[in-house]
């Protein structure tokens, strides 16, 4: 993550990543017209329960996708903020989804069963006053995406880490050019 703020070469890679899979953009399609209108009409609900465009989302969430290699969106389910209707899934009556956050995954951690499968995630981040603050969510109120994760591992291998080390050499060789040069101006 500090790579990404501090260093323009990886963090020019990452946007041109995110901007090439978001550059055609996207839209809900498909033979049952009724079924993409629901879908858009609980696509604006959410928009408007969550405060945000969903397209922010998407953009976020691609942002720490490539970033990453892995991306995390947090459901809020409330059945009086949506028109959805409550579901079963793996025996659980679920609330609909009213609401859908973008989750900063370095913030992120996961409590997994002895099978190794997550049953819930936690987040932790710093408060205004230098404390830590914590929150749990339930396995099934996560959307959870990774790329390039490796078998028994619960988050993906960013691309970006196998060249931290030609990056910081790409630096050190800035820095002798810069001294080297200064040395025949003034010498």
């Amino acid at each position: 993550a500090r790579a990404i703020d501090v260093e323009p070469y990886i963090m020019q890679s990452v946007r041109k990543h995110r901007e090439q899979i978001l550059k055609e953009g996207f839209s809900f399609t498909g033979a049952e017209e009724e079924l993409v209108n629901y879908i858009n009409q609980r696509i604006f609900e959410i928009e408007l329960v969550s405060g945000t465009t969903f397209n922010s989302v998407m953009r976020e969430f691609c942002t720490n996708l490539v970033s990453y290699a892995t991306a995390f969106l947090i459901v809020k389910r409330d059945v009086n903020k949506s028109s959805g209707r409550r579901t079963r899934l793996y025996g659980k009556t679920l609330d609909p989804i009213a609401a859908i956050y973008p989750l900063d995954p370095t913030t992120v951690s996961a409590a997994t069963n002895r099978h190794g499968h997550v049953v819930k995630w936690k987040q932790t981040v710093v408060n205004s006053k230098g404390k830590n603050d914590t929150v749990i969510f339930e396995a099934s109120d996560v959307i959870v995406a990774t790329m390039d994760k490796k078998t028994g591992f619960i988050f993906g291998t960013p691309y970006i880490l196998p060249t931290l080390d030609d990056v910081r050499s790409l630096r050190r060789l800035e820095e002798i050019t810069e001294v080297i040069a200064h040395k025949h101006a003034f010498g």
